[in-house]
């Protein structure tokens, strides 16, 4: 899974210093025009999961110096929320390791070590449960993990992770991890409850609050086996939220918070499949990248919140039976994120050759809901573009020009494994 995060490596990720001598303090920065600017932040493969346990008993391995090696970066502290005392003490054998490649900007990789300790400890919360659900014959079995990243939410600030504790015949063990930038934090929150079920999706959308501090918010209902993950009258959905203050005093991370009203056309909402999920100005985003986004606000003091829908620019909505009918995942050729205080909607038409995909861009305007065209372009300049690090590149044939600031755009919004050129 590839997602754009807010890591910027010659502030987080020094290459480590002697034990012998102090670390060096950091050279002051020159300002000019130039770094006025924040830098973009790199994009972090997570390679669609990680097998944690391979990384044990290997740490002289992850550490080296950018374009080396992996290289940890920094936590400053560690919290668990809604958890028992053995995830509580794992947590402090969970680190974090990047490793920059050529380009890092677009092609740099995230990975999470598992300590010893902190394996057997996952392995005592499995055991538990083993016990609990009557299957004693799974204690002591082999534990694997997995993990992807779901969410790097640059405006935010925040990297998401969901980390699935695994053992044959045994349901996941899911948790959130939370990566704060801000203060370098990382945070374990437990899985919403049973009987409760997330609609949609596993991605939270997180919003900072007045003090600095996040909140996740996560779309649930109450959990009835044998029928379907779509929306019904008999289980009216509500937003769960976790936040840090209350997350710390509850047994429960997550609180039932606000049930939740439709403004929503039926066509619409009755096949909303939530392909990616953000903030934006305090909103939330439901983005179903075939039709519409669904939006709410959730600074609202109302008991019940109300939801609004945006459909899709003109000629991007797509019906049921071609939705059904691509050959690919969506997410293959659309894309939508918050990027510099503005919402961008990304469209990859295919063309015969992979240097003709015409590549269409939009921002949205709240709450009016006016899309506005931006860019349209070949892929064949994203090529010039952004792999070649040019400032801005013309299309010899067409003339046509695409600015840096649209190339970045593309870079963090859209996998760059879709846009190179068919080498085989």
């Amino acid at each position: 899974m590839i997602a754009a995060g807010t890591l910027d490596p010659p502030t987080y990720l020094p290459p480590p210093a002697p034990r012998s001598a102090p670390a060096p303090p950091p050279a002051p920065r020159r300002a000019s025009a130039m770094t006025a600017a924040r830098r973009p932040a790199p994009i972090y493969v997570f390679n669609n999961e990680v097998r944690a346990g391979e990384l044990i008993g290997r740490p002289g391995k992850l550490i080296g110096r950018p374009g080396e090696g992996w290289t940890e970066i920094k936590i400053v502290c560690r919290k668990a929320y809604g958890c028992g005392d053995n995830i509580k003490e794992a947590l402090n054998g969970l680190s974090l390791h990047v490793l920059l490649g050529d380009d890092p900007l677009v092609s740099s990789s995230l990975a999470i070590r598992i300590s010893p300790e902190a394996h057997e400890r996952f392995n005592s919360e499995l055991d538990g449960r083993a016990r609990k659900n009557c299957r004693p014959h799974y204690l002591n079995s082999n534990m694997t993990a997995r993990a992807s990243i779901i969410l790097m939410d640059e405006e935010q600030d925040l990297m998401i992770m969901m980390l699935f504790l695994q053992r044959e015949d045994l349901r996941d063990l899911p948790y959130y991890l939370v990566y704060d930038h801000k203060n370098a934090s990382l945070s374990m929150i437990s899985y919403i409850p049973d009987p409760l079920e997330v609609i949609g999706m596993l991605k939270p959308v997180p919003k900072r609050t007045s003090d600095g501090a996040y909140e996740l918010f996560l779309m649930a209902r109450e959990s009835h086996d044998g029928l379907p993950m779509a929306f019904d009258i008999d289980r009216p959905p509500f937003l769960c939220v976790f936040s840090l203050l209350m997350g710390a005093n509850l047994t429960c991370a997550w609180e039932m918070k606000k049930r939740v009203s439709w403004n929503v056309p039926v066509s619409v909402y009755e096949r909303f499949m939530t392909d990616m999920t953000f903030s934006f100005q305090g909103k939330g985003i439901w983005v179903d990248l075939s039709q519409a986004i669904m939006y709410c606000d959730l600074q609202t003091t109302d008991s019940v919140i109300g939801f609004d829908c945006i459909k899709l620019p003109v000629g991007c909505e797509l019906n049921l039976e071609d939705a059904l009918d691509c050959e690919e995942s969506m997410k293959m050729s659309r894309t939508m994120g918050c990027v510099r205080g503005s919402i961008w909607f990304v469209c990859i038409r295919r063309g015969e050759h992979n240097a003709d995909d015409l590549v269409t861009m939009w921002t949205l305007e709240l709450p009016w809901g006016q899309w506005k065209n931006e860019a349209r372009f070949p892929v064949r300049e994203l090529w010039r573009s952004c792999f070649r690090r040019q400032g801005q590149c013309t299309d010899q044939e067409s003339g046509s020009v695409v600015t840096g600031v649209k190339a970045k755009v593309a870079c963090l919004l859209l996998d760059p494994g879709f846009l190179l050129p068919d080498c085989s």
